[in-house]
């Protein structure tokens, strides 16, 4: 159960990074235009300043779960496999919140897309379950 959250809660966690996108789009095209930076510029800006506090902010969360419960293993590969599903949920988030037109449909379509990924990662239906025409899914699932 433990496994299963330290998976799940970067994934729905990522909720969080959803509105820093969507309240700033008029204020990042407005600059955008007058050519201050580029939108690449941004994107790496935005990414390294979230992907910096995720570091610092999952070492201390994953090393009181990892020494807390006395789980088995090196500690670092339990971090690295934290931070690595975290860093793609930020940059699913990011994707989803630049897709979407306001905010109430980047949190509509987030959780329910992570949703599809609990369904076909094999953690609420065996691998072996899943319909043959959905199975291509469990491949793109980084969850799983």
């Amino acid at each position: 159960a433990v496994l299963f959250m330290m998976v799940a809660l970067p994934a729905f966690g990522a909720a969080a990074y959803v509105p820093s996108l969507v309240v700033e789009r008029s204020l990042f095209v407005r600059e955008r235009n007058d050519g201050l930076y580029y939108t690449v510029t941004y994107l790496l800006s935005k990414m390294f300043d979230e992907l910096t506090l995720a570091a610092l902010a999952s070492c201390g969360m994953t090393a009181f779960v990892f020494f807390g419960i006395q789980l088995q293993g090196e500690w670092v590969a339990f971090w690295m496999a934290y931070y690595i599903t975290l860093c793609i949920g930020i940059v699913l988030a990011y994707f989803i919140a630049a897709l979407s037109p306001n905010l109430d449909v980047a949190n509509a379509l987030l959780p329910l897309y992570v949703i599809t990924l609990l369904f076909f990662g094999g953690f609420l239906f065996r691998l072996d379950d899943i319909p043959p025409w959905w199975y291509w899914h469990s491949f793109i699932d980084f969850l799983r």
